[in-house]
């Protein structure tokens, strides 16, 4: 992948903003540094968590593909604790990334630092309660993925996370002074996939580039819309490239509104927040194709072929971007 040009990012007054264009900076000048990847479920791109904290105990998320129709259900389990939100889906994506690197549904890590530095958050006590807390609402997280075809509707429940073990308050008090790991000690985290979503992760696992996506970590929404718009135009890529199709895809604002899910009743603000996400990500990867006709998002193969997890040797090698690509193929043939 080409080396991209300098470009300055001038920084607003005001502090959001500017911390907004300072990841903005930072993922520009990682981005060619190297191919750290994360690995997200197909499912999770399409239907994302909610953004905000919710009373609801139960819900639904629904997005088009080229196979068909895919409806997400998500549901808190646990008594007293409620649905994931928010940067629950940032920890989440760290745990897949981890198993599928290990090739292991069963994820184990000494420290909650690695985690905080890969995504830029501070280790105070606030951020160590909110780690906890995050945790906690994935352990009780069950998704039921529905896929409608032509020709079948499949059904699977899925508990995403069989076992959790989370370290004690003391032990995460311990950590934040420095004394991360005790010889002899068992890992202060543990999760174990449930089998059901560890097999549709390796079936369908999506590679995002690192660097990239830390610039969204904070904004939950746009972490949702980005992964959708690698997605979309992956796909939109290999429909053109292997098949001579046009690739574009065309969202009309009800289908989008269904598939992100966000509560806000003020449809010409949710717009505005995703033409700036569009204008942010450009910044970062200005081959992307992706725009607003009125309130229908258009997504077109990126130009000059340009996407951002590089098809290098070097990725090719790695089992799970091979199968990855494997299954991208089956997709872009079904746009035909």
């Amino acid at each position: 992948m080409a080396t991209p040009p300098d470009r300055t990012i001038a920084l607003s007054l005001s502090p959001r903003d500017s911390s907004r264009a300072a990841r903005l900076a930072s993922a520009l000048a990682a981005k060619s540094e190297g191919q750290d990847l994360l690995f997200v479920s197909q499912a999770l791109i399409l239907c994302g968590l909610p953004y905000s904290q919710t009373d609801e105990r139960r819900i639904t998320r629904e997005a088009r593909t080229a196979r068909g129709r895919v409806r997400v259900t998500f549901q808190a389990m646990l008594d007293d604790v409620p649905m994931p939100f928010g940067k629950d889906a940032v920890l989440l994506s760290y745990i897949t990334t981890l198993a599928l690197l290990a090739d292991s549904p069963i994820v184990n890590f000494a420290n909650a630092k690695d985690y905080m530095d890969q995504f830029g958050e501070d280790k105070g006590g606030r951020t160590y309660r909110l780690f906890a807390e995050r945790w906690r609402r994935l352990a009780g997280l069950v998704i039921a993925v529905e896929r409608y075809s032509t020709g079948s509707h499949d059904t699977d429940l899925k508990v995403v996370i069989k076992n959790a073990r989370l370290p004690s308050r003391s032990s995460l008090m311990a950590a934040r002074s420095g004394f991360e790991s005790f010889v002899g000690l068992q890992p202060y985290y543990s999760v174990t996939l449930g089998t059901d979503f560890w097999s549709d992760l390796k079936a369908t696992a999506v590679p995002l580039l690192l660097p990239v996506m830390r610039a969204f970590s904070n904004r939950p929404l746009a972490w949702h819309f980005v992964q959708y718009l690698h997605w979309q135009s992956y796909v939109a890529q290999a429909a053109a490239t292997d098949y001579g199709h046009p690739g574009s895809a065309r969202v009309d604002w009800a289908e989008l509104r269904m598939m992100l899910g966000s509560a806000t009743k003020h449809e010409k603000q949710l717009r505005r927040e995703l033409r700036a996400v569009i204008s942010d990500l450009k910044l970062v990867w200005p081959e992307l194709n992706a725009r607003f006709d009125g309130t229908t998002l258009c997504i077109a193969p990126p130009d000059n072929g340009v996407l951002l997890v590089e098809n290098s040797e070097e990725l090719r090698n790695k089992r799970v971007v091979r199968q990855w690509k494997r299954f991208l193929a089956r997709e872009a043939r079904l746009t035909l």
